[in-house]
């Protein structure tokens, strides 16, 4: 089992553990004297976390459907997680508003077609209706809460496809 399998594949317990140990390491400098945590290592810590989940859960439902992927659809969805990636982190260190912009749009981007590949994955269809893609949108956005509701979704997922050792 890969690394990808065990991030989604993991008890909700720990992404939500993993949420709360990232905002608490930012607010523990306001409570402890002394101790030092900067803002972007927080936001960056989020960040990379938020994003891999979001790519493990992408990239495994596009192999449990490899009938609907096609090589221009594999490099727009790499491309998308390399642009939310970018623009996050020229955010975190130009503050600028036109990356804000960009990562913005990337993330949410980024977060619809991990969305949309767990669908497709389940109704093995390659086109449905953009509300039925709505509710795990908003599941996988709010991921500390939505990945206790994903969860059973995702052992389905990650039982019926093959594994595979590489990442």
């Amino acid at each position: 089992m890969g690394v990808r399998e065990r991030t989604i594949g993991a008890h909700p317990i720990f992404t939500t553990l993993a949420y709360a140990v990232v905002f608490a390491s930012g607010a523990l400098p306001r409570l402890i004297p002394g101790f030092s945590v900067s803002s972007f290592a927080v936001t960056t810590a989020l960040l990379i976390f938020v994003l891999w989940w979001n790519w493990s859960l992408y990239s495994l439902a596009r192999e449990a459907t490899p009938q609907f992927s096609t090589p221009l659809g594999n490099l727009f969805g790499r491309a998308v997680f390399v642009l939310a990636l970018g623009g996050w982190f020229a955010l975190l260190i130009l503050a600028n508003n036109a990356f804000m912009f960009l990562a913005g749009i990337g993330h949410l981007v980024s977060v619809w077609i991990a969305a949309s590949a767990l669908v497709k994955s389940e109704l093995k269809q390659d086109w449905f209706p953009w509300w039925s893609v709505f509710g795990t949108f908003l599941l996988v956005f709010y991921l500390p809460i939505g990945v206790w509701f994903l969860h059973s979704r995702l052992q389905r997922l990650l039982n019926r496809q093959p594994h595979s050792g590489a990442n």
